[in-house]
């Protein structure tokens, strides 16, 4: 019986020796591709500070998810947790970013599990290495510019985690293509919601400024109207526009600025 172990050299000749050859897809300039389809949201006009962080993200889901939703929740995030807050929203915002955060904790919880049970049937098949992708890690430098930043990068470098692990299952036929296909979906809403959870929040707060806004425009016309138009024998009186509120426009102007579809 033939040795398919052994290595064929040139010509058929046996070359145990010979490093193995590598059989190797093209991924082509994959990552600049992604960066120009899908990273759609910028920290344009956001002023707070940041910690740079490195990020490495391996898995073809994992990048893309990445791309399109780290920064739009950070964008969305620095809305509520900074422009938005007011004396009297304090006690609102502070629920939402309760809310954010446990949903983002439950998250983990979720995927710890999975991941647990996918290195469980590592260890029981004797699989010491998951699957590797053709195509270059992402490496990314970001600015996390707050807690829950920080806490949504690390959620999605975790689904990053486990993406190759769930493809090294269907590789050896442990789990079906279909099982693998349920748990990556999961997991893929696990990551949207919370970033769909954030913008949902700002744009009620979105919604709150500019309904003020509207309802102090419409009391200024009506005490206008009663100024310019005095009674009979009544002296005209001074028109004094009143002031706004410190900051009463910042909510819509900054928030215009940073609109996430």
């Amino acid at each position: 019986m033939e040795d398919k172990s052994v290595l064929k050299g040139p010509g058929g000749l046996d070359a145990p020796n010979d490093p193995p050859k590598k059989l190797r897809m093209d991924p082509g300039d994959i990552n600049s591709r992604l960066f120009a389809r899908k990273q759609t949201h910028r920290l344009r006009a956001v002023e707070g500070a940041g910690i740079k962080v490195v990020t490495r993200l391996v898995s073809a889901e994992g990048k893309r998810l990445f791309l399109r939703l780290f920064q739009a929740f950070q964008i969305n995030v620095h809305y509520i947790s900074v422009v938005a807050r007011t004396s009297k929203r304090k006690a609102a915002i502070s629920e939402m970013e309760a809310a954010i955060r446990k949903q983002i904790e439950a998250g983990f919880t979720q995927m710890n599990k999975m991941l647990d049970d996918v290195e469980a049937l590592f260890k029981k098949e004797g699989i010491t290495q998951p699957a590797a992708y053709e195509a270059s890690p992402l490496w990314v430098e970001v600015a996390v510019m707050s807690s829950l930043s920080r806490r949504y990068l690390e959620l999605i470098d975790r689904f990053d985690q486990i993406m190759p692990r769930l493809l090294t299952l269907e590789i050896h036929e442990i789990r079906s293509a279909q099982q693998v296909d349920r748990q990556r979906v999961t997991l893929k809403r696990i990551v949207k919601r919370v970033s769909g959870a954030a913008n949902s929040h700002a744009i009620a707060l979105r919604r709150m400024a500019v309904q003020a806004a509207g309802s102090r425009a419409s009391g200024h016309r009506a005490v206008r109207e009663d100024v310019v138009s005095p009674g009979p024998g009544l002296a005209p009186q001074e028109d004094t526009p009143q002031g706004d509120a410190p900051g009463a426009d910042e909510d819509a102007d900054e928030g215009a600025d940073e609109g996430v579809a």
